[in-house]
């Protein structure tokens, strides 16, 4: 086998996509972190993070992505102040999987849910808002779609779920 000299091997498809998954995951919970926080706290203070989920909406719709006129000021407000990543991509284009995905850094396959099916999360696996509320995070959702309803299981570890359709 012909030695390389400095190149590192180019990850498979898997992988590359697990990366992706995985920083999607990270990549929304810090979209907004120190965004709304006071920056005169001292350092040990957790920041704040907000996390916004928008379904069916592509990028080009939104100021912050470089859509014409002015038609989310306080979305675009958010992103200045806080993280904005360029590159973010859904694990699946099916809400209940893609929401289960950013909650818990797991493939559809993995997680088990694999479309919006009345099929809820499983309670072995964990969320990232369970993390966040072990460690004195207050956590609130606020939800108007049906297939991240309650009853899906994506309501573990926040103080409110609302989801009052």
């Amino acid at each position: 086998m012909p030695e390389r000299t400095g190149q590192t091997a180019r990850p498979s498809r898997r992988q590359r996509g697990r990366q992706a998954a995985v920083a999607l995951s990270v990549a929304l919970v810090v979209l907004t972190a120190l965004g709304g926080s006071d920056r005169t706290a001292p350092a040990t203070a957790p920041p704040d993070v907000v996390l916004i989920t928008l379904d069916t909406v592509r990028a080009d719709a939104l100021g912050c992505y470089g859509a014409p006129g002015d038609p989310t000021p306080h979305l675009d407000q958010l992103a200045a102040q806080g993280t904005r990543f360029e590159n973010a991509l859904a694990p699946c284009p099916i809400t209940l999987p893609s929401h289960a995905t950013v909650l818990t850094g797991l493939y559809p396959p993995e997680h088990g849910l694999r479309d919006n099916s009345p099929r809820a999360l499983p309670t072995t696996v964990p969320l990232v808002t369970e993390a966040f509320a072990r460690r004195g995070y207050l956590t609130a959702a606020f939800v108007s779609a049906e297939p991240v309803a309650h009853k899906w299981g994506l309501d573990r570890g926040f103080s409110l779920y609302n989801d009052d359709l």
